[in-house]
């Protein structure tokens, strides 16, 4: 794809991702920030980078307890998007301070209980998060280490395949059924809307192969 079209497609979420009200990572705000970070990033473009951080900071602020725990459109997504860009040195934070409040929203679950063992909303979501985490420079110290055992041995019980390559999240996230250059008023997730166009062609340099 050119990198015309791609601007062309970040310049029209600078401009209409304020009125984003969905935190999600595949359908919302998270998702679009990760795919304007590794924008900025790739192509080296501190202004989007800059604008990249307000997002963060609004992403931070529609964080609560009523969402749910999955990838697809709630707490772990979110954790995720953050993490990611932690690890690949985009942000600069202390991960179990920025996200324990999703993280003991997370754990207020039981992993004995679950019964949806899906990566989008379920638990293998959970893990795919939790071993992101793991890659982090810093401890996980924020999800105690019981409630890991108990959902690995769920997931285990469960007959659930546990390993994924880095681009999992690439290949989990559904193309538009629009073109690059037919983004006006279409949806603008990573998961079937514009950003996915931008984060698929960033992604795995930036997080992967740095």
């Amino acid at each position: 794809m050119r990198r015309k079209d791609l601007t062309n497609i970040v310049n029209y979420l600078l401009l209409e991702n304020c009125y984003v009200i969905d935190a999600s990572l595949f359908h919302g705000k998270a998702g679009v920030m990760l795919s304007l970070y590794a924008y900025s990033k790739k192509y080296d473009v501190p202004l989007i980078r800059d604008f990249s951080e307000d997002l963060l900071q609004e992403l931070y602020g529609m964080i609560n307890k009523g969402l749910p725990y999955g990838i697809e459109k709630g707490l772990a997504g979110i954790g995720l998007a953050v993490t990611l860009l932690s690890n690949a040195n985009l942000i600069c934070c202390n991960l179990n301070d920025a996200l324990c409040d999703i993280d003991e929203t997370i754990m207020s679950n039981d992993p004995r209980r679950m019964k949806d063992m899906s990566l989008r909303t379920g638990a293998l979501g959970l893990w795919v998060y939790i071993n992101e985490r793991i890659k982090s420079d810093s401890p996980l110290l924020s999800i105690d280490k019981r409630f890991i055992h108990e959902l690995h041995a769920t997931l285990i019980e469960n007959g659930v395949n546990l390993n994924y390559n880095p681009s999992w999240l690439l290949n989990e996230l559904k193309k538009p059924d629009f073109g690059c250059k037919e983004y006006i008023d279409k949806k603008q997730g990573i998961d079937s809307g514009s950003a996915y166009f931008i984060i698929k062609d960033a992604y795995d340099s930036v997080f992967y192969h740095q």
